[in-house]
Parts: structure tokens; C-alpha cells; sequence
């Protein structure tokens, strides 16, 4: 569960959908540039940068790099399921009694 309390800190740091945040690559990441790279969207051209803070850039220089996706499960060579963020957050609003709150 490691990944997932990544994945929802770097969701409520950089207000990025829930995709973005599972698909992202540490070859998306620009901590120089204090920038997160989000591919292209279906039906638009091109990728955009996504400025981060210096809250953001702290929690990605926390993660550890063990392949290429931030973040990942049990194995590094696969990304973080939507299913596993999702049952996470479930399980965090209810202990936290926020039943109305969704990821993005």
C-alpha cells in the first residue's frame, strides 16, 4: 500500500487526474524544471508541462526509483493499477467518514 499513499499524496499535491498520476514515468519527471510532463490526451496534440511546487518535488525525491514508473505495486516493472488507488481511497474515506470525496 506504499504506492498508493504515494500516488494519492502526489494527487492532492499536483491536482493531476488520477491516470496521469498512475501513468506517469521518472522520464516525465523534470525536477530541474520543477515540472511534471503529462502525455498527449486522446483528441489533442502534443504533451504539456505540469509546474510543480517544491512540496511535490520533495514527495518525488522521496520515492524510490526502481524501474521506470513512479509509482508501482509489488512489481517495479509495472505500474500502479487504478484498481489499487482506487481500493485504497475507499478504504481512506471511510475510516476518514468522507463519503462524498472522489479522486480526481
Amino acid at each position: 500500500m506504499p504506492g498508493a499513499i504515494d500516488g494519492i499524496r502526489l494527487l492532492l499535491l499536483t491536482g493531476c487526474r488520477l491516470g496521469e498520476v498512475v501513468g506517469l514515468r521518472w522520464d516525465d519527471v523534470d525536477l530541474t524544471a520543477g515540472a511534471l510532463i503529462i502525455p498527449e490526451e486522446k483528441g489533442k496534440a502534443g504533451a504539456c508541462a505540469h509546474p510543480v511546487g517544491a512540496p511535490t518535488i520533495a514527495c518525488l525525491n522521496g520515492l524510490p526509483r526502481a524501474g521506470e514508473w513512479v509509482l508501482f505495486g509489488r512489481d517495479p516493472k509495472e505500474p500502479l493499477s487504478r484498481n489499487t488507488m482506487e481500493d485504497a481511497w475507499r478504504r481512506f474515506r471511510e475510516k476518514a467518514k468522507l463519503d462524498e470525496v472522489r479522486l480526481p
